[in-house]
């Protein structure tokens, strides 16, 4: 379900169909997509552990970075309210790909809906 999840947002993320209907903007869309995901995140099958969330020395300077940003930033606290969707959106996305065959199936996703987007301009 995490990996349905993480595509779900993918795809709200890039078609942003809140931008298309007044009346979905409402019920932000991208927002409930990234709570089901973090709740997908951690009620899947594998133990969840916070340990997990800084496991490599990439997430060390995603997280850094991240905060970097957040630190140096006019208004801390407006510039956590834009930075917070890419942070959960990354865990999520993090844990989600745990195989291969999962990494491959995402980027397949993503190439799929960049095509999409690139018609949609054309047409």
């Amino acid at each position: 379900m995490d990996f349905v999840s993480i595509v779900l947002f993918l795809a709200v993320y890039y078609i942003r169909p809140q931008e298309m209907s007044s009346l979905l903007s409402v019920f932000r869309p991208v927002l409930l997509v990234l709570v089901f995901s973090l709740g997908a995140m951690v009620l899947r099958n594998r133990q969840f552990s916070l340990r997990s969330l800084v496991s490599t020395p990439h997430d060390w300077f995603v997280y850094g970075f991240l905060l970097w940003g957040i630190l140096v930033a006019d208004s801390p606290l407006e510039a956590f309210g834009r930075v917070k969707v890419f942070l959960v959106g990354y865990m999520v996305v993090v844990h989600a790909l745990s195989t291969w065959e999962r990494l491959r199936r995402f980027l397949v996703w993503w190439m799929g809906l960049m095509f999409f987007i690139a018609a949609l301009a054309v047409v």
